[in-house]
């Protein structure tokens, strides 16, 4: 079996290069005719008998759909572009098996680093924060479910799933006055519903700051780190977020907001509706449509087309990164499961991951070993690659 795998991935790697001859290529494709993802784990559990380190539920879906994405850019090809029969169906034939290649030859390296676990205190993040007000702190995941106070007239209370929602009883003029805060740590993540009925998701260590009730012109919050927001719509008061040099402006939308140390300044995500951003430093103003990212780079505000869902994988328990920095990764990564990274160790390379945020880590480290040839080490708390 490996005599002939090797002799497919020398087709494989001439068809890469284009030197593969018509002959070579018929016998590459018409042997992976039928190959599926069923099979793929049948070939790799067979190539790992000797290996019981590594379990099947290792090869996930996860890992295939991650490492498809990454041949898809180095064939060059988008599975979103049409494609006419059989040459759409020739290209998922070589890129299952390219699959197969990447994961047997990297799945020696990844047993030598995986066969001793990582530090045992690394635990995925979770529903953690603090709500702050004027005079007191609450720590909302330790609180029972229930109204947690009333005061000028708002009823804060903390719900079942874990929300902690506003609701005006009465109105009183005091209640706009009345700071409130919502700050996540590294680790933790938490939804509010706000008085007017908008939903916001923090992100891990992130603060919102917001009153206890809006007043009768304009619904503002300021915001750090990073946001999820579903707004809801009122044509008469414009929402505004404060982040950073920049000023989100909406009437009714869906958005996520980032502004991470990282970050290098606000990008701002739209998936629903229209926003209207301001740099505060020169009054610059761009309208931001669906699947746009604006992007504050010293002092201008620049559009790129992004795929916006990615953007808001987080709020849905997902890590999603497509040609994202591995720097970029392992600050994410780092905050939710509270870790440190020796950054200087990173190479200068770009990641593909899509994969559960509850994972163990070791895991999600194993699927970015196995997908980019990247060798991690952990020295007490701290990761580092070789």
């Amino acid at each position: 079996m490996m005599r002939e795998i090797k002799s497919f991935n020398s087709i494989f790697q001439k068809y890469l290069s284009g030197t593969a001859t018509s002959a070579e290529l018929e016998q590459l494709f018409s042997h992976f005719k039928t190959f599926d993802k069923e099979e793929l784990r049948q070939m790799i559990s067979r190539e790992m008998e000797n290996a019981p380190q590594i379990s099947l539920h290792e090869v996930s879906d996860d890992h295939l759909e991650t490492i498809l994405v990454k041949i898809n850019k180095s064939i060059g090809v988008n599975l979103d572009t049409p494609l006419k029969g059989r040459v759409r169906n020739l290209y998922q034939q070589v890129a299952r098996i390219a699959a197969v290649f990447i994961l047997i030859s990297s799945i020696a390296a990844a047993i030598y680093i995986y066969s001793s676990s990582g530090p045992s205190n690394i635990n995925p993040g979770g529903n953690y924060a603090v709500l702050r007000g004027s005079t007191s702190s609450k720590d909302l995941h330790a609180s029972k479910t229930g109204v947690l106070f009333t005061r000028s007239g708002v009823e804060v209370s903390k719900a079942a799933d874990g929300i902690i929602a506003y609701k005006v009883k009465s109105e009183n003029a005091e209640a706009a006055k009345i700071e409130q805060a919502v700050v996540t740590p590294d680790g933790g993540q938490y939804k509010v519903k706000l008085s007017d009925g908008t939903l916001v998701v923090l992100n891990s260590g992130s603060e919102i700051q917001y009153p206890l009730a809006f007043s009768d012109t304009i619904r503002k919050v300021k915001l750090k780190g990073e946001a999820y927001f579903e707004v809801a719509k009122n044509r008469s008061k414009p929402f505004v977020v404060e982040v950073g040099n920049v000023k989100v402006r909406v009437l009714g939308t869906r958005f996520n907001v980032s502004s991470y140390e990282e970050d290098k300044g606000v990008k701002t995500t739209l998936l629903e509706g229209s926003v209207m951003l301001t740099s505060v430093k020169n009054k610059q103003q761009l309208l931001l449509k669906p699947d746009q990212q604006a992007i504050e780079a010293g002092n201008q505000l620049k559009i790129k087309e992004v795929e916006a869902d990615d953007f808001a994988a987080w709020t849905e328990d997902r890590f999603v990164f497509k040609d994202e920095a591995i720097a970029n990764v392992m600050h994410k990564l780092s905050r939710w499961y509270r870790f440190e990274v020796d950054y200087s160790s990173l190479p200068n390379k770009n990641l593909y991951l899509n994969i559960s945020k509850q994972q163990d880590i070791q895991q999600v480290l194993e699927m970015i070993s196995v997908t980019s040839n990247i060798e991690f080490r952990w020295r007490g708390n701290r990761l580092t690659v070789k």
